[in-house]
């Protein structure tokens, strides 16, 4: 009995040891638009691709935190449909955040909150995550800034 009481302990603390599977962001970009008329609007949009490491019932993506908002992200696998959000730990997943202004209706800003980084950081954003039931965060450095683009 002593010996099934000590092996259930080592388990314990042999996975609390092992760290929890990071993901890696593979790609960060950023890309302002404009509506083809002042009502439509104009934003910034976020694209990652993330290698996440773990498979979509450990690991979900909740937001992105840049310029002083908190934006949710929108989670699929690459190669797929925006409704493809199964993925295994060894695929890489696309997260799209928007930051949408309305500056003629300004109540209609409604696709993010103002809030800074939930953690201390230098970097230009962070990604919040929840692996496992534990809420954690994975910073990005820096975006390449792809062109603007222009809709009609």
């Amino acid at each position: 009995m002593n010996y099934v009481i000590i092996f259930l302990l080592q388990l314990v603390v042999f996975q609390n040891m092992c760290p929890s599977p990071k993901p890696e962001v593979l790609i960060a970009t950023r890309q302002e638009y404009a509506g083809g008329h002042i009502q439509a609007g104009r934003g910034v949009k976020f694209k990652f691709e993330i290698k996440a490491n773990a498979d979509s019932e450990n690991i979900s993506f909740t937001y992105l935190w840049v310029n002083g908002k908190k934006v949710p992200l929108t989670v699929f696998k690459k190669g797929g449909n925006m409704q493809d959000t199964l993925f295994g730990e060894d695929d890489i997943i696309v997260a799209v955040a928007q930051i949408h202004e309305y500056p003629e209706n300004p109540e209609r800003n409604v696709s993010w909150i103002e809030e800074k980084f939930p953690i201390k950081s230098e970097a230009e954003g962070v990604i919040g995550y929840i692996y496992k039931n534990k809420t954690k965060f994975k910073e990005v450095q820096e975006f390449t800034v792809l062109n603007p683009e222009n809709r009609p």
